[in-house]
């Protein structure tokens, strides 16, 4: 019986096709990203400013995961009844620490959802 004669060398053809599937997703995605942003025009509106605005309640979460409401120290616990006299429409201001557990920001979070506050705003430092 005779051996079959395998041929000597690499066989370059499904690299080549790989290659050409990879050009054509590279061309393809560069194409959405060359676009930019979305042009739209936005409306304008006039707002009256009210006559009592609401000042801002603080949540600060320090360095040691410790909670500060407008600058004064308070237990986890206590957040929710420190919450009960605010209303939904006051803003509310939270700052963290940046070496702070990120698990103490996503509870404190947490209790604003379920509370029902959508005015929240996280105050990060301006890169300059």
């Amino acid at each position: 019986m005779r051996a079959l004669k395998r041929p000597e060398g690499l066989n370059v053809i499904p690299l080549i096709d790989v290659m050409l599937v990879l050009l054509a997703i590279v061309l393809t995605i560069s194409t959405f990203i060359s676009q930019g942003t979305i042009a739209v025009t936005l409306p304008e509106a006039s707002c009256e400013e009210t006559s009592t605005p609401l000042t801002p309640f603080e949540i600060t979460i320090t360095q040691d995961n410790r909670l500060h409401v407008n600058g004064t120290p308070i237990a986890f616990e206590a957040l929710e009844a420190s919450l009960a006299s605010v209303l939904l429409q006051t803003p509310i201001v939270l700052r963290s620490d940046a070496q702070s557990a990120f698990g103490t920001f996503v509870k404190v979070m947490d209790i604003l959802k379920a509370k029902g506050y959508t005015q929240v705003r996280i105050m990060v430092k301006d890169h300059e």
